[in-house]
C-alpha cells in the first residue's frame, strides 16, 4: 500500500566543499567485499547478543526493484546532477576516481528507470533500532557504542555504502514493543545552495533538529515508512518480534555488476565460515541467503543456510586453500586461509576443552595435537568472531620445543569482562588484529598477564619434544624445527613431530693423498680416492675421513601427508637457485619411535605439481627413475607448494601403516 506522504532526502548546509571521493567515503571506498560481508554479519551478531538471543539469525536476500521503490529517487537525482555540474565547473572537469563514481550512479539510475535493478536486504533478529541508536548509526557511533560488543551502530553499517551503485543505504528497526523507526543516508558530493553549500551526505528524515533537546533528526513516522523498508520490518516482527534491516538499493554484487557465474551464497557462506566458525559451531549464529526471487522458475521460499550442521561441509571445500586471495578479488583481505579455517573448526570439534582462569577474566581453550596443519597455531575468537592468529606471547616461537598443536581461544563478554574489554580495545576498527599500542601501559600489563596464563596452560598440556638437526655435506639446508624467521607470517616449522635422525653415511668424504699424483679408486672400501690440494710428493699415502666445512644454503621446507600416496610440501627459498633436486625419503625411524627401523631410501615418485604464491611457478619434472624431482629457477623470497604422488614399498606400509618421510634437497 503506497504511503500518503513520502519522506525526502535532506542535505544540510556545510562550510566545506567535498567531492565524490571525499572524506565521507575514504575509509570504505576500497573496502573489499569480504570485509563488507564480515562487518554486516558482525554487527548483526552483536545486536542479537545485546538482545539476549541465544541464536543470531542473519538473512541476506536479493530481489529486483524499480525506481519507484527507492525513496525520493527524484530528489536524489536532482542532487546528483547539481553536484556533478558544480564540480565540473569548479574543478574544470572530474577526476578519474570521481568519473567512475558518477558513471556507476548514472548507469544505476538508468537501470532503475528502464528495467529495474538489484536490491540487497540484510535482516536480523537483533535488539532493533530506536531513535537514539538510529541517530548514532547515521553518525559515527560514538554516542551508544557498547564497549562489551563490537559496535552494533555507527561506522560498521557505513561499510555497506560501496555495495550500492547509488551509494544510498536504507535502515529500519522494530523493537520488541512494536515501535518502528526508519531512515537512510546517501553520499554524493557537496553542491551550491541558496545561502550555503549543501553537504555531500543526505539523510532520509522528516527534518533536521537543532539538538538542543538531545535530538538531531525527526525520523519518519510509522505511517510513512517506505514500503521497501516496511515490508522487511513486517517480516522481522512476524518471525522474531524485533530486529533490524539494512536495504541496499542498486546492489552491485560488490562491484561486479553482473550476476553471471556469481552467487551471493558463495560469498557470504565462505566469509561467515572463515570468520564466525565458533559462533556457528556453538549454535549462536545462523546465516541465510535467499536469491530465489531473482529467478521466476525457482521456489521463492528456497533459502540456503549456514549453521552448525552445514558448517563442516563448507569448510571441507576450503581446506586446501593455503594462499591469500589475490588483490582485487572478491575475497581480498579474507583471513585466515581456508586450510587454517578448517583446522580451527577441526580443533573445535575434536580438541580437548580447558578453562583458563585469569585475574582479568576467563577464557576457553581448545587444544588439538598433532596440529592439523602440522605447525603451531593459536586462533583467537571473541564473541564467536575470529580476530587474529598473531598474539604476542602465543606465537610459534614461544613453543619451539613443544609438539605441534592447534589452539582455539574463545573469549565471551559474559565470562571475562575486563579481558574482553582489553581485547576489544586492542582490535581496532576492523577487528582483525591485537595492536597493543592501543592500550595504556597498565592495560598492556593486564593483557600480558592473562596471555601468560594461557601460555602456561598450553605448556602444561602439550608435551615437550627434542630435535637433533644437522647440516649434511652437499645438501641444501632443511630446517626441521623452530620458527624459521623471527617475524612476520612467513615462519615455517616441521609438519608433524620432529624426529632425530643420524647423518647418512653417504655424506662422509674420503681423501687419499699419495706421491704419484694419481687418483686411484679405493675399490676395497668402495670409495674413490682424490688428490689433496697442495699434496705434492714426499708425503706418505693414507686415507682420511673428514666433514667438509660448508655453509648451509638458505632453503627451507615443510611437509605434510595429504591422503594415501600423496604429500604436500611447502618450499621457501631465501635466495635464488638455478636448480635443485628434491627427493622424499623414508625416515630411518619410520613410526617416529625407535621400535621399527627401515633402511634410509628414496620413495618412488609418480607425479608432481608445483605452484607459487604470487610468482611464476618454476620448471619442475621427475628425474629418470622417479626417485627425485629437478626444480629449475627458484626465486629468492618466494614460497612454492608441491603436490606429490608417491608409491611406498608395500612391505613398509604393511609394517608401519603410514610411514614417516623427510624431504632431502640436493645440488644436481
Amino acid at each position: 500500500m503506497a504511503k500518503q506522504e513520502s519522506p525526502k532526502l535532506k542535505f544540510g548546509p556545510t562550510a566545506t566543499m567535498t567531492g565524490f571521493t571525499g572524506y565521507s567515503t575514504a575509509s570504505f571506498n576500497n573496502l573489499p567485499p569480504a570485509r563488507i560481508v564480515r562487518e554486516l554479519i558482525q554487527n548483526s551478531l552483536d545486536a542479537a547478543t545485546e538482545a539476549g538471543e541465544k541464536t543470531a539469525v542473519i538473512r541476506f536476500r536479493v530481489s529486483h526493484i524499480e525506481g519507484s521503490d527507492v525513496p525520493d529517487l527524484n530528489g536524489y537525482e536532482r542532487a546528483f546532477k547539481s553536484a556533478v555540474a558544480s564540480h565540473k565547473k569548479i574543478g574544470k572537469g572530474l577526476s578519474d576516481a570521481a568519473q567512475q563514481v558518477v558513471g556507476n550512479i548514472t548507469r544505476a539510475l538508468k537501470l532503475l528507470k528502464e528495467e529495474g535493478h538489484y536490491s540487497l536486504s540484510v535482516l536480523d533478529n537483533g535488539i532493533g533500532l530506536d531513535e537514539v541508536r538510529m541517530t548514532s548509526l547515521l553518525g559515527d557511533g560514538a554516542g551508544v557504542k557498547d564497549t562489551e560488543l563490537s559496535g552494533s551502530y555507527g561506522v560498521g553499517h557505513f561499510a555497506s555504502i560501496p555495495a550500492s551503485d547509488l551509494r544510498y543505504v536504507l535502515y529500519g528497526g522494530v523493537l520488541e514493543d512494536g515501535t518502528r523507526v526508519a531512515s537512510g543516508t546517501a553520499i554524493l558530493a557537496s553542491r551550491p545552495g541558496r545561502r550555503n553549500p549543501r553537504a555531500a551526505q543526505g539523510y532520509l528524515v522528516r527534518r533536521f533538529l537543532g539538538g538542543t533537546n538531545g535530538s538531531l533528526y525527526r525520523f519518519i513516522e510509522r505511517s510513512t515508512i517506505p514500503d521497501i523498508i516496511d515490508s522487511d520490518l513486517d517480516e522481522i516482527e512476524h518471525e522474531w518480534e524485533h530486529g533490524t534491516t539494512i536495504v541496499i538499493p542498486a546492489f552491485n554484487y560488490f562491484g561486479r555488476h553482473n550476476r553471471r557465474n556469481l552467487s551471493l551464497w558463495d560469498i557470504v557462506s565462505k566469509v561467515a565460515a572463515y570468520n564466525f566458525s565458533v559462533a556457528i559451531h556453538q549454535g549462536h549464529l545462523v546465516v541465510e541467503v535467499d536469491e530465489a526471487l531473482l529467478d521466476d522458475d525457482v521456489d521463492a521460499d528456497c533459502t540456503q543456510r549456514l549453521n552448525k550442521d552445514t558448517l563442516g561441509e563448507v569448510l571441507e571445500l576450503e581446506r586446501q586453500g593455503v594462499r591469500r586471495a589475490r588483490r582485487g578479488s572478491l575475497f581480498e583481505g579474507l583471513r585466515p586461509s581456508g586450510q587454517s579455517a578448517h583446522a580451527a573448526y577441526q580443533t573445535q570439534t575434536e580438541g580437548t576443552l580447558h578453562a583458563v582462569h585469569t585475574a582479568h577474566g576467563d577464557i576457553s581453550l581448545r587444544l588439538l595435537t598433532p596440529s592439523p596443519t602440522g605447525s603451531v597455531r593459536v586462533d583467537l575468537f571473541r564473541n564467536g568472531m575470529w580476530i587474529t592468529d598473531d598474539i604476542v606471547g602465543l606465537r610459534r616461537s614461544d613453543f619451539t620445543n613443544r609438539q605441534p598443536f592447534h589452539a582455539v581461544l574463545t573469549l565471551n563478554s559474559s565470562e571475562g569482562k575486563e579481558l574482553h574489554r582489553l581485547v576489544r580495545k586492542a582490535e581496532g576498527p576492523m577487528h582483525d588484529e591485537l595492536a597493543r599500542n592501543r592500550l595504556t601501559p597498565q592495560e598492556r600489563k593486564r593483557l600480558d598477564e592473562a596471555i601468560e596464563h594461557v601460555s602456561d596452560k598450553i605448556k602444561e598440556e602439550i608435551p615437550e619434544v627434542g630435535t637433533d638437526t644437522y647440516s649434511p655435506d652437499d645438501y641444501l639446508y632443511v630446517e626441521t624445527g623452530g620458527d624459521g624467521q623471527s617475524s612476520g607470517r612467513t615462519q615455517f616449522s616441521m609438519w608433524g613431530t620432529p624426529v632425530a635422525v643420524q647423518r647418512p653415511r653417504a655424506n662422509q668424504r674420503v681423501v687419499v693423498t699419495d706421491t704419484g699424483g694419481g687418483g686411484p679408486d679405493d675399490s676395497a672400501n668402495g670409495r674413490r680416492g682424490n688428490r689433496r690440494r697442495g699434496g705434492q710428493g714426499g708425503g706418505s699415502s693414507g686415507v682420511q675421513t673428514r666433514r667438509r666445512n660448508s655453509r648451509p644454503l638458505p632453503l627451507r621446507s615443510t611437509s605434510v601427508p595429504d591422503g594415501d600416496g600423496k604429500h604436500l610440501i611447502a618450499l621457501e627459498s631465501i635466495q635464488s637457485f638455478d636448480e635443485v633436486l628434491l627427493s622424499l625419503r623414508v625416515d630411518e625411524n619410520t613410526d617416529a619411535t625407535c621400535d621399527r627401523v627401515w633402511p634410509d631410501e628414496d620413495v618412488l615418485l609418480r607425479s608432481v605439481n608445483i605452484s607459487a604464491r604470487g610468482a611464476v611457478a618454476p620448471n619442475c619434472q621427475l628425474e629418470p627413475g622417479g626417485r627425485s624431482i629437478r626444480i629449475s629457477g627458484l626465486s629468492a623470497g618466494e614460497t612454492y607448494q608441491l603436490e606429490l604422488e608417491y608409491e611406498s614399498p608395500p612391505e613398509l606400509v604393511a609394517a608401519v601403516g603410514t610411514p614417516v618421510f623427510r624431504v632431502d634437497l640436493q645440488r644436481p
